[in-house]
Parts: C-alpha cells; structure tokens; sequence
C-alpha cells in the first residue's frame, strides 16, 4: 500500500546505507565500488527518499549529454536506484523518481535517459525504449590484418580532452550517443569490476583519428583469453584499417574481440567472415522532461522545412501536456504552444520519435500516435 509519509533530500551523512542498500538492491556489495561511484557521479547528483531520519532508498545522476540530430542536448543519465526491499510497494520509488524529474524540470533539463532494470515501472514516468546498446564478439581469426601506415599511441592514461575530440565527432553522426562527464570517462578507463586499461590513439597526437579502449587480461582464465574493449571510436576509413591491424596482432594471446557498437557496425562490414555474434543488448530508455527546449535544441535534417502540430499528454509533468507547434526551417526549430492538435500521443511516445529509434508512421502502425492528417504524419518521419 502507497503511503504519504516519504520525503526526498540529498544524501550527505546516509552514503554507507545508500551503499548498502544498493549493494543488496543491484546484486553489487563491494562498498568500494560504491564509494568510487559516489566520486564519479558526485555527491550533489546523488537524491534519498527518507521516512523521516531513515533512508529508503536513492538515486543519482550523470549531468551529462546526448547527441540528436546532430545536436549536443543537455541530458540527465539516471543510475543506481535502489530502494529497500522492505519499502518496495509502498510508493517511495514513485515519491523519488518523480521529485527528482521534477527537480530536473524546474531546470529546464530537456532529457532524461537511463537503462531500465524494468521496464514497466520507467514506463510508468514516461520513459520509452530510444535506441540499444549492442555488444559483440567475433573471432580475431575472422580480423585479417589490414595498412598499418597510420601511427598509433599507447597510454595508460590518456588525455580526456583528446579522447572528447575523437568521441564527439563521432557522437555528432547519429543519435542517441553520449558527451561523457569525467566521472563517466572514468567508469570507461577504470572499470568497477576491477582491472587496468590500455588505451590506443590512432593518427597523428594534434589531429587523432580514432582511439581504442582495451581491457588488459590476466592468465587466471588460461589461454587465449577474448580481447575486450570498453569504448572505441573511428573516424575515417584509415583510421578503421588501423583498428583492424591493432586487433589483429593481439591473436597470439586472444582468440576473440568484444566490443560495443551499433546495429550497423564497420567491424562486421569488413568482418572476413559472419562468424559474429550478439553477447548482449540492452535497449536505453528515454524521457522527455522539459518539451519546448528538447525539440528546440534538436537538430533536423537541413534540407527539411515545414510545421508539426502535436498534441502531447504528460501527466507527471503537466507542463508538457497540451498543443504545440513545432516549425523547422533548414534543420533549425522554433517551439511554441498552439497548432491544431494533428499528431496526438502520450509523452512516452515522443521518445523514440524523438531519438529516431521509431518512425512515425511506425509509431501510428503501433498505435501510440493518433493522427487525425496523413500528411502530418509523413512530414513527422521525414523531420526525426
């Protein structure tokens, strides 16, 4: 039963109970690694929801960003969200993420994103599926050696600000990809499960075209061990042969190649054979929390002009709720209330709408926009 009596407040001296409450909740009781992430997503990101002096639970967030349409969005990653179970079903979850979007509004945050332990209950705030996250494997046997021209660094430690070079003109070419904190860069260089990284720029130091991040291995599991990186980027097709030849000349220690990447990888492209295989995918959700600015500060398709009119329910956040005019002109939006209502959907379809992950003539297929025009909808699919 729901009860009214929880209140939500930034944890200061409770950080050892949201470490042990997280620890239980997310299958993680290394207090170590909680400490660490504590440091990485910093305190003042991390919310508690209280009964009174007691703690039930909390949250954080990584003020960080994703890239739409080409564009940088200010975006709030949610992690850690853990409540006790013996406070599971009594509505402090509810209490917690609903403050905390609301904080979140009140800033004029456009987005929130966050990879769901379930989905209903996300769903229930207004969070829908916006893209995936993809992890691969592919024997290294199948990575022939490619032009090793290019030069490549090795560092133990590398440069963020040369890594934020590479990754962000990467992220700006599709949608959906991060612009890392430091706390986030950190999680990508320093695993929380333990173990060192090595890091590969590739091309030349003032202009680098590329960089890999490998996770060293040990020869507790025997030999040959998968060769695993935690993040890599390319930017040319030099660049990408590169990579290839790197990987390739790991093969007398590591008979495989683990990497995340999107639907549509190089790797697999160029891959000698088929022999590649799915390890994991995981779908990251989405929300919406502040419209006006989300759909402003998007980028669109520059050859693209034209007006949309939404109708938007959103009963967690009203102030999305109601008409909007969306007009864009050569890839640039402008926002305000108004228009007539033509393409109607919850706020929860607006997500993968906005993050490309869906068409809107596949989201009208499902159901989840009503459009009373034919023609505002396949302006809507041609615009996102």
């Amino acid at each position: 039963m729901n009860r009214d009596t929880y209140q939500v407040a930034l944890i200061d001296d409770d950080l050892d109970e949201y470490a042990s409450i997280a620890g239980e909740s997310l299958l993680c009781a290394d207090r170590d690694i909680w400490r660490t992430y504590v440091d990485r997503v910093g305190r003042d990101n991390l919310r508690g929801v209280y009964e009174g002096a007691r703690l039930a639970g909390g949250m954080a967030f990584y003020r960080a960003a994703q890239w739409f349409g080409g564009n940088e969005i200010p975006c709030a990653g949610i992690s850690g969200v853990a409540i006790s179970p013996a406070d599971r079903g009594s509505g402090a979850c509810a209490k917690l993420i609903r403050t905390v979007l609301a904080e979140l509004r009140g800033e004029s945050v456009p987005l929130a994103s966050l990879y769901a332990s379930t989905q209903y209950l996300y769903r229930s705030f207004g969070f829908e599926h916006a893209g995936t996250q993809t992890q691969y494997s592919i024997p290294i046997s199948s990575i022939q050696s490619w032009d090793r021209t290019m030069p490549v660094h090795r560092f133990e430690s590398p440069s963020l600000d040369t890594l934020n070079e590479v990754a962000r003109i990467r992220a700006c070419r599709t949608n959906g990809n991060l612009s890392r904190t430091e706390g986030l860069w950190q999680r990508l260089l320093k695993p929380s499960g333990g173990g060192d990284t090595i890091t590969y720029i590739l091309g030349r130091m003032n202009k680098p075209a590329g960089y890999v991040i490998l996770r060293t291995a040990t020869r507790e599991g025997g030999v040959p061990q998968p060769l695993v990186s935690t993040d890599l980027a390319v930017n040319s097709p030099p660049a990408l042969q590169r990579l290839f030849a790197l990987i390739h000349d790991h093969r007398s220690m590591c008979d495989s190649f683990q990497w995340y990447g999107p639907p549509q990888d190089p790797v697999i492209f160029f891959a000698d054979e088929q022999w590649v295989s799915v390890t994991s995918c995981m779908r990251w959700m989405l929300r919406v929390i502040d419209l006006p600015a989300a759909l402003s500060q998007r980028g669109y398709n520059p050859s693209f002009n034209g007006t949309l009119d939404f109708e938007i329910e959103d009963e967690l956040l009203v102030e999305n709720s109601g008409r909007w005019r969306l007009t864009i002109e050569s890839g640039t939006a402008t926002v305000g209330p108004g228009g007539e209502g033509k393409l109607r959907m919850n706020i929860r379809a607006l997500a993968p709408l906005y993050s490309s992950y869906y068409r809107a003539d596949q989201l009208a297929q499902l159901g989840v926009i009503r459009s009373s025009d034919d023609r505002q909808l396949t302006l809507a699919t041609r615009a996102f």
